[in-house]
């Protein structure tokens, strides 16, 4: 439809917030086939439950306004946008460099063909995918990064929607209910149980969410200009490290798990370029270590020791690992290996209180 934009929503919005769609004024919203495949496989798959909820969600909303037409022409909101499904046809020509057995490629060729279909519009991918934004760049397609919005607009577009008898006072209270909850975390500063510090296993995020998706942004149009920029590429890692933290610690667990596979997708880019650097090995040790993969994390502890032995931190964070795993023996000899290396370092003495409670706790255990 000429005049509005055109907005494509990846998976990965809707599964961040799947009132996404209310956001955007004016404008045309497609969600791809691929999308609501991909939602279809977390009602048997072993996601996150916030993840799981935010799908569910989203369908029931699309269900709700499929009473009001059909969704692949197109249903009209009360704020003038219009939402459709773009239905996948596997047999329609695509760029050579996609691959239709791929979900995100198929996505991609969504929006690479709506582009050919509306030359008047102007067409945007909505994405927090950081691969999937740099390859629709590559085949020049608009790409938009979607961060969740606590302001009134979201608000006032359900509260139209109600007043239309669209949606139910239900549907009303949840995103109010939502935004309540979101604002009441972010109002108290969670505590990690680990020791904050850079590259270490935990790391402190308090900052504005805001300001993370500005760098984030700015970060990408600068590699796009000079893609071998490696010291480009760490900036960008940590920059998505640190606003994962951020929702961790605001208790956002499935946006934290987008965006820490967002950063470890990142340190893996820099490994191709330079395998043997230790602090992005370390880091991709961290991030495992939080997503629950343990084995996995000392594995990178342990590769990035073996390239040097002398690098401090990733004994700690192995040590750190080991003794969440009880394996306490081992975990007091990389507490000793860290303290050998940086006696007075920023871990050291977390390293020795870590080492005290070790041996307080074998004595506990000759005593009886």
């Amino acid at each position: 439809m000429a005049g509005k934009n055109i907005f494509i929503f990846d998976t990965n919005v809707i599964l961040n917030d799947p009132y996404a769609i209310f956001a955007y004024d004016n404008a045309e919203i497609v969600i791809p086939q691929t999308v609501l495949a991909e939602l279809d496989k977390l009602k048997t798959g072993r996601s996150d439950r916030e993840v799981r909820f935010n799908g569910r969600e989203f369908s029931r909303i699309l269900f709700d306004l499929s009473q009001y037409g059909s969704l692949t022409d197109g249903i009209l909101l009360d704020n003038e946008s219009i939402v459709r499904i773009f239905p996948f046809d596997s047999n329609q020509d695509i760029p050579k460099s996609l691959n239709n057995r791929n979900a995100d490629d198929r996505i991609l060729a969504c929006a690479w063909r709506t582009v050919k279909l509306n030359p008047d519009n102007i067409v945007i991918l909505v994405t927090n995918d950081l691969n999937m934004l740099l390859k629709a760049q590559t085949l020049g397609i608009k790409v938009q990064q979607y961060e969740y919005r606590r302001s009134a607009g979201p608000l006032h577009n359900f509260l139209s929607k109600f007043k239309s008898r669209r949606v139910t006072l239900l549907w009303l209270l949840v995103p109010i209910i939502l935004v309540g909850l979101s604002i009441a975390l972010w109002s108290f500063n969670v505590p990690s149980p680990l020791p904050a510090g850079n590259s270490s296993i935990i790391t402190s995020g308090s900052d504005p969410l805001q300001r993370f998706a500005t760098q984030e942004l700015d970060s990408i149009n600068q590699l796009k200009n000079n893609p071998n920029n490696l010291r480009g590429w760490k900036e960008l890692a940590n920059i998505q490290l640190q606003w994962a933290n951020s929702y961790r610690n605001a208790g956002r667990t499935a946006a934290a798990k987008i965006k820490y596979e967002d950063a470890a997708n990142t340190f893996r880019h820099i490994l191709k370029a330079d395998p043997k650097d230790i602090e992005t090995i370390n880091s991709l040790g961290n991030i495992n270590y939080l997503q629950g993969n343990s084995d996995q994390a000392i594995n990178e502890f342990l590769q990035a020791i073996s390239i040097n032995p002398n690098f401090a931190k990733a004994h700690y964070n192995l040590g750190v690992v080991l003794l969440r795993r009880q394996d306490l023996k081992n975990a007091k000899r990389e507490f000793e290996n860290y303290l050998k290396i940086e006696p007075s370092g920023s871990l050291a003495d977390r390293a020795r209180q870590e080492i005290a409670a070790i041996e307080a706790s074998f004595s506990t255990n000759k005593s009886k």
